[in-house]
């Protein structure tokens, strides 16, 4: 199988590629030629010399009040924009996950998309969005109560943010052509791409 991308190998600056991968055509040339093994495999990583933005506006704001004693926090998800064949931006799979430090006790929280949960004994504080359609803002807002005995936090929680977009392809590359050599039938040309960021 010959196979080549729609971007020059200049953009990516780091790569590992599957043992069937033919090295020497492919750091002359930048073409993936190789035989398939028989099962399902990964034909190659790579990291990009250019970042891309990811295609979601994530703003999560938190604030703690010294004198009171508490805090409050404002968290939105809405999907910017998706690049690939049939992609409608949709996230799906969303999961936002906050760790708090040892000074928050309690919390209230509501969601106009998913579920929220506080863990008080571990302080964290999870909001499980699932999907947000294009078009769409999911938010999360709530108020928390700060231990009095404890001074008030210095530092924010740690967020992450999980999610995956069918059919988008944040740095662009795609498949320009495949060819399989001496078949006189060549396969359709067909490419699914999934944005993921996880773990």
């Amino acid at each position: 199988i010959r196979m080549v991308l729609n971007r020059s190998r200049c953009d990516i600056v780091d790569s590992a590629l599957h043992p069937c991968v033919r090295l020497k055509r492919y750091e002359e040339e930048g073409v993936l030629s190789f035989v398939p093994p028989d099962s399902a495999f990964k034909l190659a990583t790579y990291v990009l010399r250019k970042e891309y933005p990811i295609p979601i506006a994530f703003r999560p704001k938190i604030k703690y009040d010294e004198l009171s004693h508490a805090g409050e926090l404002d968290i939105s998800v809405t999907p910017q924009y998706s690049r690939g064949p049939g992609a409608d931006g949709s996230i799906e799979d969303c999961v936002v996950t906050l760790q708090f430090t040892e000074e928050v006790s309690t919390m209230s929280l509501s969601s106009n998309i998913g579920s929220t949960h506080f863990d008080p004994a571990r302080k964290v504080c999870k909001w499980t969005v699932g999907q947000v359609p294009m078009g769409r803002t999911a938010t999360m807002t709530g108020g928390l109560a700060l231990d009095p005995t404890m001074p008030t936090p210095k530092k924010k929680p740690s967020v992450l943010l999980q999610f995956k977009i069918l059919s988008n392809s944040v740095s662009g590359i795609m498949i320009e052509s495949c060819t399989v050599l001496g078949e006189s039938k060549q396969p359709y040309r067909g490419l699914r791409c999934i944005t993921k960021a996880r773990k």
